[in-house]
């Protein structure tokens, strides 16, 4: 294959010859582009698709655009085609490298050599793909008019004998402008709930809001099911570079699989001893097959313990310094593009994560009012509710969701860097992420534990042998 046709291909992407691996801005073309000529495009995207179908790819959507990418100069951008499609199945021939070498030779062919083709998984989608209705974060003064602190418990009592499942605020409509979408109560009931009961608990949050609140609060009530985002994987994902948001699972389990967070360094409470674990949510790799699980699920695995019940494929301490070092300097460009009018009480607008599905997202944080959990599928046990961070679904054209299956235990990031929470689930239903908090990660670490947090590992200071 020629210098101009090179084709790159990693877990859930592939295209050519520029192919962004990283956050992208997506831009109209230029004014004096010749495919900016409807007939011409449509010509031309008559002639991809063809292409596809021949290598038994099914496009979901195809839409031509100018990309500015994460690690370029922002004064060069790239004409390129971006396909949404089905994920192929695991084989030894990929069907999207056949589809992208067609494509490319066909671009080459009319005169169109500078042209790229990207083809992603059908979840993501290229900017100007707009699902309506939109939710965007409540509004700083939407806080002191809700009065979260007195209505909680009054919900919880509200919702008391109904099969809840979640209670989440957004603004939520229509407009492009969060002030012109109104405040709005989700609440997730049981897919199966019956419609009598449906409809009770909607006119009952209805008529409580109305009489209780000063402000107007829509009511929005879904049945649907929060979820784990564990996924299940062919055993070729699991060799793998293990780093920052890489696929891990537990060894010889081939039915789940989620996303090794990072490094945290813990302190043994007597001995002094310092040693650096890797973080993931529990569910990722709980041996569930264990004789002691009754007590693990209860009281915890304790640091010593780990190495003995537990193994996992040992992540690459080097590639979680060099994921590090670029996304501090990531976060930073992207930091700059942010116009957010909203913050959250810690400053922190969005949210960053690199998860084993979805790679790296981003997506704008509900801060004033924490969403309320109770029942998760796929748990064996149910906890009580729990307040959890909401991340919503960007609208910035990478992907329509922050997280999916399979990125249990990414570790989110704010604008600066700094390691705000850990995704652990959502809500399918309203293209949502649940993060704890890190205050919360690592107060439960130290009770469980015993193990006294140091710090989140500096990627600049961390020992090759220090890794368990």
């Amino acid at each position: 294959m020629s210098e101009d046709l090179r084709i790159f291909e990693d877990e859930r992407r592939c295209g050519g010859p520029v192919l962004s691996l990283l956050p992208s801005q997506y831009l109209e073309l230029d004014r004096e582009d010749p495919l900016r000529d409807e007939n011409k495009r449509e010509a031309l995207q008559s002639e991809i698709i063809r292409c596809l179908e021949d290598a038994g790819v099914h496009a979901r959507s195809i839409w031509l655009t100018r990309q500015h990418y994460g690690y370029d100069d922002d004064t060069k951008s790239h004409r390129v085609y971006v396909i949404t499609a089905k994920l192929p199945k695991p084989g030894p021939h990929n069907p999207w490298i056949a589809a992208s070498s067609a494509i490319l030779e066909l671009f080459r062919a009319q005169g169109h050599p500078g042209l790229n083709v990207d083809i992603r998984p059908d979840y993501s989608c290229p900017r100007g793909y707009h699902v309506h209705p939109e939710s965007f974060p409540l509004l700083p003064s939407d806080s002191s008019a809700i009065n979260w602190v007195d209505l909680r418990p009054k919900l919880l009592t509200v919702l008391e004998d109904s099969p809840w499942l979640s209670i989440d605020f957004a603004r939520y409509g229509e407009s492009k402008s969060a002030r012109d979408n109104p405040v709005t109560l989700f609440v997730t009931l049981q897919k199966d709930t019956p419609a009598k009961v449906y409809r009770h608990v909607k006119q009952t949050l209805v008529t409580f809001l109305e009489r209780s609140r000063p402000v107007k609060i829509e009511v929005v009530v879904l049945l649907g099911r929060v979820e784990l985002h564990l996924d299940a994987y062919d055993q070729e994902h699991y060799s793998l570079k293990a780093g920052v948001g890489a696929n891990i699972g537990l060894k010889g389990d081939d039915k789940k699989s989620g996303t090794l967070g990072g490094y945290i360094t813990l302190q043994h409470p007597s001995t002094g001893e310092c040693r650096v674990f890797g973080l993931t949510c529990w569910h990722v790799v709980r041996p569930a097959a264990h004789p002691e699980i009754t007590r693990l699920d209860s009281q915890g695995m304790k640091p010593d313990e780990t190495c003995k019940m537990i193994e996992v494929i040992r992540p690459s301490l080097a590639h979680h310094q060099d994921n590090m070092n670029r996304y501090k300097e990531i976060f930073q460009m992207l930091q700059q593009r942010q116009n957010a009018e909203d913050t959250t009480p810690d400053g922190c607008t969005r949210a960053y994560k690199k998860g084993s599905m979805t790679e790296f997202t981003d997506g704008p944080v509900q801060g004033q009012i924490p969403s309320v959990v109770r029942e998760v599928e796929g748990l064996e046990r149910q906890s009580p509710p729990s307040d959890e961070w909401q991340v919503l679904a960007g609208r910035s054209g990478r992907s329509l969701y922050f997280s999916l299956k399979g990125d249990s235990g990414a570790f989110c990031f704010d604008e600066r860097g700094n390691w705000v929470g850990l995704v652990w689930g959502g809500n399918p239903r309203l293209r949502q992420t649940y993060v704890t908090d890190a205050v919360d990660v690592i107060h439960d670490m130290e009770h469980v534990t015993g193990w006294k947090f140091v710090d989140f590992k500096d990627p600049f200071d961390v020992d090759d042998d220090d890794d368990d």
